[in-house]
């Protein structure tokens, strides 16, 4: 029986310990079927201490070829705050606009650190 992923508390469950002892940024990507079901979940792009490259094309492919219909993305701050950067806010509206093209929509965008996270969705800041 596959996952099912509800809210942002559900999906930092499936997040939380791929980040665990991590000293630099990466990202996480969660495919999730129309009915919330977990079909991957895997990092995508490894990056220093304060940043990350979302790379779109391989991203998309992995859409394509898990037959995704939502997206959750989430990426640690090593630095321990939450907070989103203007460059995270940048690279989520990216990453809608490049899956609103292929009808896969951006559900959220976690901010990982340490004990806390911030969902831009609930945040308001995500525009999907």
């Amino acid at each position: 029986d596959l996952a099912r992923v509800y809210d942002a508390d559900s999906a930092i469950a499936l997040f939380r310990p791929k980040f665990l002892g991590r000293s630099t940024e990466a990202v996480c990507l969660m495919l999730l079927d129309s009915r919330g079901r977990l079909l991957y979940n895997d990092f995508i792009a490894e990056g220093a201490v304060s940043a990350v490259p979302i790379y779109i094309r391989p991203l998309l492919q992995l859409c394509l070829r898990y037959d995704a219909q939502h997206v959750l993305l989430a990426h640690n701050h090593p630095s321990g705050v939450a907070v989103p950067s203007s460059s995270d806010e940048a690279a989520t509206r990216q990453v809608a606009e490049a899956l609103r093209t292929i009808g896969v929509r951006l559900v959220d965008h976690i901010v990982v650190a340490d004990r806390d996270f911030v969902s831009m969705a609930d945040s308001g800041d995500l525009l999907g």
